[in-house]
Order: structure tokens, then C-alpha cells, then sequence
């Protein structure tokens, strides 16, 4: 014999598929707009292909160069021998790994209004986070030279985006 709670599930499945819908099968939907997939090329696709190849790759080469072997995440002075040669490097990707946890939930929404304004700031922020590395191996005085500022046309792309969208919601 069936139980009570077991009876009232399959009763509730039987009504829905009365209704034109299984619930165990549907998930709930949302419409994207047009151009939405270079929101997702540019600012889920391209970060990760910067961060985990471009960036992460000089990080590889620097730990070589510079003797700093694993577990060690940064070189520690005293014990590498140019341990802050290479933590520049370090923290031009440790950079990017930090704010990309913000930046790409905010530009899948942002770019819900306004797509290809978010993705030519992610394009921007890709290139910026690579011109930041770039300048920060110099010396962390250069990390916000030549394109290195880049990236806050991007963040401030998605910011000011996601602010327009939730201002009306309120």
C-alpha cells in the first residue's frame, strides 16, 4: 500500500501533466536577449582563458625561473632567493582570481540589459588584468600603467549596469 505523502506526490504529478507540464522534467526558463552569447565569450569564456592560461602560465614559468616550488602559493623571503620577483607575479593573477569572483556573476546579469556594452567591458577587463600582471612584474608601482586601468572600464561597465537594472526593482 501506498502512503499518504507518496499518493499526494503522484497525484500532484498527475495534475501537472494535465496542465501541459512535468515537473521533474521542466526547469524554470529565462529569456536572453539578443547578442547575450558575447556576453558569455567575453566575460565568463575570455577570464578564464586569461586567467587559467595567459596568467597562470607566467606564474608556471616564474616558479621555475625562480626556484619556488609547491605548496608554497608565494615566495618567502630568506628562503627564495628572489621571492619578491616572483610574488609580483603572483599577484598579478592572484589580482584577477579575486575580483573575477565578482565580476563575472555581475556581468551574466548586467548583460541581461545591456549585452554587448558588458562584453566590450569584458574585453576590456581581459585585457586590463593582462596589462596589470604585465606592469606589476616591473614593480607595483607600474601595475596601473599603460592598459593596466583597463579592467575598471569593465567592472564599472557591469557596475553601472546592474545599478540601472536594480534601481527600478526597488
Amino acid at each position: 500500500p501506498r502512503g499518504r505523502a507518496e499518493t499526494r506526490n503522484s497525484e500532484f504529478r498527475a495534475l501537472q501533466l494535465v496542465r501541459g507540464r512535468d515537473p521533474v522534467r521542466s526547469m524554470p526558463s529565462i529569456e536572453v536577449p539578443a547578442h547575450y552569447g558575447a556576453v558569455i565569450l567575453c566575460n565568463v569564456v575570455a577570464p578564464t582563458l586569461v586567467s587559467s592560461i595567459a596568467l597562470a602560465g607566467r606564474v608556471m614559468s616564474a616558479r621555475k625561473e625562480f626556484k619556488v616550488e609547491y605548496p608554497n602559493l608565494y615566495g618567502v623571503p630568506g628562503v627564495h632567493k628572489q621571492a619578491d620577483d616572483f610574488n609580483k607575479v603572483q599577484r598579478g593573477h592572484q589580482n584577477m582570481l579575486e575580483g573575477a569572483m565578482f565580476y563575472i556573476p555581475m556581468s551574466l546579469v548586467a548583460g541581461l540589459e545591456h549585452p554587448l556594452a558588458v562584453a566590450f567591458g569584458g574585453l576590456c577587463y581581459c585585457v586590463g588584468c593582462f596589462a596589470y600582471q604585465s606592469g606589476y612584474t616591473k614593480s607595483a608601482a607600474d601595475r596601473n600603467k599603460g592598459l593596466g586601468p583597463a579592467k575598471y572600464i569593465g567592472v564599472l561597465t557591469s557596475l553601472v549596469v546592474a545599478i540601472k537594472m536594480s534601481v527600478p526593482m526597488l
